[in-house]
This record gives structure tokens, sequence and C-alpha cells, in this order.
């Protein structure tokens, strides 16, 4: 068992590069989560931020706040509200959020022409990208900031060539676990298979968001603290996807595997301030006048005590006087004292293991406390173990057959009083009182006593804000293959990769679960690639050849596929200049390796052309009705 703090990371604001006057294509992985761009000659993106937008609310009165972007928010929970994003799924849709974005990527870039941008864009788009929101982009482009031309292509075909399955003859099945969709992707001798692609609505997001409200139940009293971002940091660091989820649930229901494997993670917190304001030697030097004062207290008590039994022994000798003497007078003989014994430390080792004593008994009548009051919440409740014990003792009195009621005859029935009694037993009184004593000789004795409800002041602190995450680990990544864990109605990821599968021939399907490519972010979960395995082994035939492998980097090589094919003559054949723009509409696409299929969008009929056609219809019925005449 670990215990790990969280990072609460806060990004660095994106730098403001030096511009180099040339015609460099410049590279923008357009990803819902996140955006990388570059130049095609860069060896890795030069920034790298979340696709998100901070509008400050105006205020009557005052100027506009400035809008911040992607690693300019320092602290997203302070503007969790008022976060924007250019997204709907993963379908760009709001683009004046992402023209407030380019305006981010160019400024930093340090690309200072006036009146355009003069460098082609290599842009990635979402698979089957609506011929709408690429006619939009490409206005933005063109029209908003005079680029010369542009290239689109989808991420993860940009991934494939990445990882040198894009031949001509590739088969691969590319899983896509992105940031809001997971997509199945069958690449069928080079080309994509768009007729027979999946789609999830389910990714990254949502296991994290199902995570972000696991742990607010289960931990009410840390709301505020368990906050978005610090679910999406435990599910980046500790989340993993169960080969067995079945068999991953009974391990954790076992104590011994869950004490081993549980992590807990420290929530910040703000430690009590100490009882009082002395060094370590000024703590030393109040114990060492502590036990010197409790030496001279015992020592009075000593000869108080030799002084009651000295009067007490005339007494008695008194009284043994009288009866030698033959006197019948009565008397009544002394009660004996018995004064409660006083511990006397003989040094400051003994003081020390003595408070030590009391320290260890004060924790153990706390967690007899604890036990004692969970068991009363568990009477509460209809379903636990406690009350059920105790329902089945009152219908065994209750039963009518018993010939004489003799309950509480025997000491025994003493036990079965407490066992079936609502507040579990004995009261507290008695354990309370004992539990103020023993606090009492803390307070006077031990400097370092606080006087609160726990056994070790900030100890206790910290373990009240620590976070037990044990099987939430697997359940939230679970979605991927569980969706209606969510209360979704979709079929999870092994059951629509199994239903794409099943509309090609055998042949093409072994070749596709023979190189299956898992590319995006969800995909650096680990345990993912073996249960996806798993899961392709259990629908496949008999004795089929099953691999499943990850990307080289699932994140990245969108980018870098895409910064390859951005710096190889390809380029030129794939990309709309301004002209095809103006003839050909803003939906325009050529295609090529990595990019979408082209479906021209059906061309509007006017109501002029519509009138129009419909009286030469009525005159050629009318004039063929008169033929017919």
């Amino acid at each position: 068992m670990t215990t790990v703090e969280l990072k609460d990371a806060k990004p660095a604001a994106d730098p403001i590069f030096t511009y180099e006057r040339d015609d460099t294509p410049l590279v923008i992985d357009n990803g819902s989560y996140q955006c990388r761009v570059g130049w095609a000659t860069s060896h890795e993106p030069m920034m790298i931020f979340k696709n998100l937008i901070a509008k400050p609310r105006k205020e009557r009165g005052k100027k506009d706040g400035d809008t911040q972007v992607g690693n300019d928010i320092s602290n997203v929970e302070a503007v969790r509200f008022q976060l924007k994003t250019q997204f709907d799924r993963n379908v760009v849709t709001h683009f004046e959020a992402q023209e407030q974005i380019l305006d981010h990527i160019f400024t930093h870039l340090g690309i200072d022409t006036v009146g355009c941008v003069d460098h082609p864009i290599v842009m990635t788009e979402a698979f089957l990208n609506p011929n709408y929101s690429r006619q939009l982009m490409s206005e933005l482009l063109f029209e908003c900031y005079g680029v010369p031309s542009v290239c689109y292509g989808v991420d993860a075909l940009f991934a494939l060539s990445r990882n040198g399955e894009a031949t001509a003859d590739a088969t691969v099945l590319v899983v896509n676990c992105g940031h809001n969709t997971t997509h199945v992707l069958p690449v069928v001798n080079g080309t994509i298979d768009a007729g027979h692609a999946r789609r999830l609505n389910l990714g990254g997001s949502q296991i994290t968001s199902y995570l972000h409200r696991l742990l607010q139940l289960k931990y009410p009293g840390h709301l505020n603290a368990i906050t978005p971002s610090r679910a999406e940091e435990i599910i980046h660091r500790f989340g993993s996807v169960a080969s067995d989820y079945t068999e991953q649930l009974s391990l954790w229901a076992d104590t011994d595997y869950y004490e081993e494997n549980v992590i807990r993670i420290q929530l910040p917190y703000t430690a009590p301030p100490a009882p009082t304001g002395l060094t370590p030697e000024q703590q030393r030097e109040r114990r060492k006048e502590l036990a010197r004062r409790l030496t001279e207290i015992n020592a009075r008590k000593r000869e108080e005590r030799l002084a009651e039994d000295e009067e007490q022994l005339n007494q008695l000798m008194a009284i043994q006087d009288l009866i030698e003497e033959g006197e019948e007078e009565e008397f009544k003989e002394p009660k004996a004292k018995f004064p409660k014994t006083t511990f006397q430390p003989k040094n400051e080792e003994e003081h020390v293991s003595w408070i030590e004593s009391l320290r260890l008994k004060r924790k153990e009548m706390l967690e007899k406390r604890a036990a004692r009051r969970q068991r009363r919440q568990d009477l509460a409740r209809r379903r636990t173990a406690a009350a059920q014990e105790r329902m089945r003792l009152i219908s065994q009195l209750a039963r009518k057959d018993k010939r004489e009621d003799t309950f509480g005859m025997r000491d025994e029935d003493w036990d079965v009083y407490k066992a079936i009694n609502k507040e579990g037993g004995d009261s507290d009184s008695d354990e309370e009182q004992k539990l103020m004593e023993v606090e009492e000789l803390l307070r006077q004795h031990d400097p370092d006593f606080d006087g609160g409800t726990g056994s070790g002041g900030s100890d206790d602190a910290a373990e009240t804000h620590q976070l037990h995450l044990g099987v939430e680990l697997q359940r939230a990544p679970e979605l991927l293959f569980q969706p209606s864990m969510l209360g979704s109605v979709e079929a999870g990821l092994a059951e629509m990769t199994e239903y794409a599968l099943r509309t090609y021939s055998p042949e093409i399907r072994s070749s596709l679960i023979r190189n299956v490519l898992l590319v995006g972010g969800c995909a650096q979960l680990p345990g993912l690639a073996q249960r996806f395995h798993r899961e392709l082994v259990e629908v496949s035939p008999f004795k089929s050849v099953v691999n499943v492998r990850v990307a080289v980097d699932p994140a990245l090589d969108p980018w870098y596929g895409a910064r390859d094919f951005a710096a190889s003559e390809l380029l030129k054949e794939a990309l709309v200049t301004r002209q095809d723009y103006e003839e050909r509409g803003g939906e325009f696409l050529r295609e090529h390796a990595a990019s979408n299929p082209f479906f021209p969008s059906p061309t509007a009929v006017s109501a002029g052309e519509s009138s129009s056609v419909t009286a030469v219809d009525e005159v050629d019925g009318d004039s063929s009705q008169c033929r017919d005449v």
C-alpha cells in the first residue's frame, strides 16, 4: 500500500518563437483534447496545448478581459465554467473558438506577415468529417488568414503511416481511441473502407468524468477537493484496463489483496497548528519539568498517606487497648482508605514510556468507540449483516411455541440483549468517562497532546484527506468495453469490432485481426492491448492468429505522420489551393492515402428551376392527353 501526492502541475505558457520567412508547410494536429503544432521541418511539435479557451465574463463598467488559450490557463478549475472548445464530440462546430485558437498559434509562431499566413497548412480532421464543417474551416483559413493552400487528413491514418503500415497493399484494423469518440477503421489493401467503419461515442473524456463521479460519491466530504483535473491526473497516472474485469473484482474483494494493492492519494490539506509554539529543545525541557513536578506531587501524596496510615494505626492500637481492658463499648471500625495508585516516574525515559502507553490506550478506546458507532449505523440499515442477525435473534425470542419466558434469568441473556439493542449494547458513558480521564492525564503531562479526536494530530489530518483507490482505477476504463455502466445503449469496443469484422470474408477478416493497431490518447492505458487481444480471440474462429499492438507514440504519432507527409512529394497532389476553393467550394477535398473519402454534397434545386420543371411536366401531360384524343 503506497501513498502518493497529486502533482497539480500548472502548464507553462507557450513561448513566442522566431519566425523564418520561407514556404515551409505548417502542420496542425487539431485534436479534441490537445492541439499539436509545428513546422514540417521540426523534429517534434513546437506547441502542445489543450484545445480550450477561457473567456472571462464581462462586468459592467469594466473592459473585457483577455481570452486565455491552452497553456495560458494556469488554473483550469478556477475558470471551469468559462471554458469553451470548438468541438462538439470530435467535429469542429464552434468556429469563433477555432479562430481564437488559430490566432494563438500564428502569434506564438511569430508569423508577422501582413494580411495573410503565407504557408501551406496540413491539418487533421475527424473521420468522415461533415462537408459543412470542412467548408467553414476552409472559409476561415482562406478568407480570414489568406493561406495559399490546405491539406486535410485523418489523424489515425497519419499515425498509420508513421507506424510503417501505409503501403499500397496493407490490410490493417486501426482502432482510434480518442478523447470523445472511439473509431474502428478497417484499411483494406491500403484504402480506408468507410462503409464498414464503426464509431463509439465514448472516449477519455467520459472515462475521466465517470471516475470523477465515482470518487465524489465515495468521498462526499471532499467534493471540492476532487476536481475533474485531479480525476484526469489519476487516470493518466494510475488507470489501467483489466484483462478480466469479473476476476479483477473478485480479487479486490480479498482484504489482503486490497491492502497490498490499494493506492492512497493524498489530497492537499492545511495541517492543524501545533498546540504549542515551542521548539524541540523547549519541549524536552518542559517534559523534564513535568516529570519533576509529578515526582514532587507523588512525594507529597506519599507523605499524606503515611500520615493517614499512622493516624489509622494509632486508632487501631487504641481500640486494641480498650478490648484488652475489657470494656464492651461499641465502636465502629474505621474504614480503610485505598487511594488511587499514582504513577511515580524515576526518570525521563520512564515518563515518556508512560505517556506512550496512555496514547496507545486512548487510541484503543477511540477505535472501540468508532466500532460501536459503525455497528449502530449498520443496524440502521436493513441489509447489513448486523441488522439481519439482530432480526434473527428477535424472531427467535418472539416465537410462539416456547413454553415459558425465562429470558433475563441468566447472565448469558445480557449478551443477547446487547446484540439486539439498537444502541449497540452498553452505553458509551463508562468508556467515555475512562477516555476523558486518559485525555486529562495526557493534557497534564504530555506537551504534544492537542486534545483532538485523533491519535496523532497532523497524522490524523493527513489520513482524513486521503483517497483510497482500488477497483475504481479499473472500473472507469472498463467503460470502453461496457458502456452500459454509464447508462449508454451502445455496444462496447469488442462487440463493435466483432460486428465490423462479420461483414468481411474469412480471408480479409483473418488479415485484419492479424494486424491490429491501437492509436489515440486512450491507447496509452496499461492493459488495453492485452484486453482487446483477449476479446478478439474469443470472437475469432478457432486457431486464428490475432496480433494487437500499440503505436510507438499513440498521442503524438498523428502529428509525426502529418509532418512526414508534409515533407514528402505527395503533398503537392493533396493540396487544395485557393483556386480550387473558389471554383469547387470550401467542402472540396483532394483524396490521398490519409484523407477522408470525398462525397460531394447534392446540388440544391432553386425555386425557379423547380417551377419550370413542373410547368413543362404539365404541358407534356396535356399534349399527351390531346394526342390520345
